[in-house]
């Protein structure tokens, strides 16, 4: 999965369990035991708290599957812009940003969703280089 850029974590609060702004999706174990050795990521994967690389090998091997579009859903940008959607027709998502509206394929991290939660913070898988 892609890191998610800085613009995007600085623009938009996160989880106070995140301990890595740049995979958000990986979350220190609510086990107060836990908490000060351990991260998890929705799908049961854990780690040491600070394994940069094991998160980056989990996230590469088994990346977390789309999430899907629904309205009220947050999508960000590479430099910190965000949209809604704020209504699905025909499948096809409608964004708006307070600047007008523009394509999903521009916005590919997805930063909330009030209907799934637990889905976001989510990024898309990286390409092979």
């Amino acid at each position: 999965m892609k890191p998610w850029p800085e613009a995007l974590a600085a623009a938009c609060p996160l989880d106070p369990r995140v301990t890595n702004p740049a995979r958000p999706w990986w979350k220190r174990d609510p086990d107060p035991e836990f908490t000060k050795r351990m991260v998890e990521r929705f799908g049961g994967y854990g780690c040491a708290l600070f394994d940069v690389r094991a998160m980056e090998r989990i996230d590469k091997d088994d990346p977390l599957p789309h999430p899907g579009f629904r309205a009220g859903q947050v999508w960000g940008d590479e430099t910190g812009i965000t949209v809604v959607i704020t209504r699905m027709a025909q499948g096809i998502p409608w964004l708006e940003n307070g600047r007008g509206s523009g394509y999903i394929a521009d916005y590919p991290y997805l930063v909330a969703d009030p209907c799934c939660p637990h889905l976001a913070p989510w990024a898309p898988p990286e390409t092979p280089k």
